[in-house]
């Protein structure tokens, strides 16, 4: 069943990023100075907002409005799951009608374990539909990364793009 659900998500990301044809894009280092923990690749189009220090997020944007944030936090494989349950409670309080269900528990990524959660919600003001997405992952250096998205339903773009940046997560 993952294997199908997998292949499907890669085909519709892969449709997905045909329909917004070939964009430049950066490689973000985390942290930004020393060995990094994770690398993403984001289009030259999103605003990139650094991290202070190691635990805060990196904020990054695209022009439709979809918001990402990424960081490390000390922690193991074991402590993926309550990860995934903090992501969700903090959806849930900045977010209405939040449904967000864990879509590949056990998965791998690049080469690293990972809980993938997909789902969907709505904008507190106003109730704009909002695409969710969020992903726990066990990083070679022995911390845990976490990467989650809240896109607006109408940003095609954003939303393939988010879907790119989250594919290209990496621990060297």
């Amino acid at each position: 069943m993952r294997i199908i659900t997998r292949t499907i998500a890669v085909a519709a990301i892969a449709i997905a990023a045909g329909l917004t044809g070939t964009v430049q894009a950066k490689t973000v280092n985390y942290p930004a100075k020393g060995k990094p923990s994770f690398t993403i690749e984001v289009p030259d189009s999103w605003t990139v907002t650094p991290a202070k220090e190691v635990g805060d997020y990196i904020d990054i944007g695209s022009e439709g409005g979809t918001v990402m944030q990424l960081r490390t936090m000390d922690g193991n494989a074991e402590d993926v799951e309550a990860f995934l349950k903090d992501t969700n409670d903090y959806l849930e309080k900045n977010y209405s009608d939040v449904s967000l269900t864990v879509t590949d528990k056990d998965c791998t990524l690049n080469g690293l374990e990972c809980s993938v959660a997909h789902g969907t919600g709505k904008e507190k003001d106003g109730g704009a539909p909002v695409k969710l997405t969020s992903g726990v992952f066990a990083l070679s250096d022995g911390k845990i990364g976490e990467i989650w998205y809240v896109a607006p339903a109408d940003d095609t773009a954003g939303i393939a793009d988010a879907a790119k940046i989250f594919n290209s997560y990496k621990s060297p």
